[in-house]
């Protein structure tokens, strides 16, 4: 890696190398990641996307409660550092989606991870789940947020001056894209969401009322 005069960087998570706290390795394919402030503003909370859809080594670990679909092999992992860049803790997140590309970090402080795919395994995909870094527990049960769609997710944008959030299709398939409107916080719990056939037909508006956040 080649830096600007000043500029460090330290090595937190290896494929295959690392250990995740459960004791399994680290999983393949790093892909989209966000950094939040580690509570207490001590370092820093990743969560990591793993865009795994084949047969690549080292899956996310299936852990009980955090699992969508058990035939996929995908998910997030979440990593702790200290102001250092030392590894504090490295655990799954949500497991058990599929091939989870890019994603989108909520002015609520989650992240949403995108499943680049229309895959059917033992459950459909092609949706985005929402990840808490902080609380693991609200990541029990992992549930799409239908209402964003179900297609090849490349990512999503939040825009806070506006409340919306925009989830495109890649280029290559051109076909819809969809705008929410987050009507409160702290979480995605209840939004519209404008239906945009590509790429400037009038929309619908339909309800978001994702169940793993109505609560």
């Amino acid at each position: 890696m080649s830096l600007p005069a000043g500029f460090s960087y330290a090595v937190v998570a290896r494929a295959g190398v690392t250990r995740l706290e459960s004791g399994e390795p680290t999983p393949s394919d790093p892909d989209a990641m966000a950094a939040f402030v580690r509570p207490g503003g001590n370092g820093s909370v990743l969560v990591c996307n793993h865009e795994i859809g084949g047969k690549e080594p080292f899956p996310v670990p299936h852990l009980d409660g955090l699992v969508y679909d058990p035939d996929a092999r995908g998910g997030t992992t979440t990593i702790e550092v200290d102001k250092s860049g030392q590894v504090i803790r490295q655990y799954v997140s949500i497991a058990g989606t599929h091939n989870n590309c890019a994603r989108g970090r909520t002015p609520w402080e989650t992240w949403l991870t995108c499943e680049e795919t229309e895959a059917i395994l033992g459950k459909r995909h092609g949706y985005v789940f929402e990840v808490d870094p902080y609380d693991r527990a609200a990541n029990r049960n992992p549930q799409p947020i239908k209402a964003l769609g179900r297609y090849a997710h490349e990512a999503v944008v939040v825009d806070p001056d506006v409340a919306g959030a925009t989830s495109p299709r890649t280029p290559a398939t051109p076909t819809d894209c969809y705008t929410a409107s987050r009507r409160r916080p702290p979480r995605c719990r209840c939004a519209r969401v404008r239906c945009v056939p590509w790429p400037t037909m009038p929309g619908r508006w339909t309800p978001w009322w994702p169940p793993a956040r109505a609560g």
